[in-house]
């Protein structure tokens, strides 16, 4: 029986990571581009500087992989227990903030969103997630210690050789 379960568990998470695919740069760009204004925070528009920096991220982070899982230790203070993250998808979207992974206890979650949605091959759920974020953000939206906790976040698994990326340099080979 315990043959037929782990045989079970293996051909199951097989096919959950076979369902993710590799995307390039420049169809990232292009599913940006093509979002209607209204899928965009109220008055801002993704600038292109902005999308080569997020996207360098995307680059460095997954890897371009929708189904990137990785793990993160964020360093505490001496008194306080190191605690594990679990990023996913190509964004890299932790368990403790954005997704829900079914084990981590957090309360209201920024995406309403399991995190298995984040590494199949949809990539629209990601981008919208990433786009509830920065609504979330831009209106002030997190009560004052999630907002430390997500900035956090943000400065763990950001990629700070993204932060000079310009769109002309980052995007030349990429045909609009």
């Amino acid at each position: 029986m315990r043959v037929f379960v782990c045989l079970f568990l293996v051909s199951v998470l097989g096919c959950s990571l076979a369902e993710g695919k590799v995307v390039s740069k420049c169809d990232l760009k292009k599913e940006f581009n093509n979002l209607p204004e209204s899928e965009w925070p109220e008055g801002h528009t993704m600038t292109d500087n902005f999308l080569a920096k997020l996207i360098c991220h995307v680059e460095k982070a997954s890897e371009f992989n929708t189904s990137a899982v990785n793990q993160l230790i964020p360093k505490k203070k001496e008194e306080e227990e190191a605690e594990q993250w679990t990023l996913y998808g190509l964004f890299q979207l932790s368990d403790h903030l954005i997704c829900s992974d079914g084990a981590t206890p957090s309360p209201d979650r920024i995406c309403n969103v399991t995190c298995s949605a984040l590494v199949d091959d949809h990539i629209e759920d990601d981008i919208s997630c990433v786009l509830n974020i920065a609504r979330k953000v831009i209106d002030g939206g997190f009560a004052v210690e999630r907002k430390r906790e997500f900035w956090r976040m943000v400065k763990l698994i950001f990629q700070p050789d993204c932060n000079n990326e310009t769109a002309g340099n980052y995007f030349a080979e990429c045909k609009d």
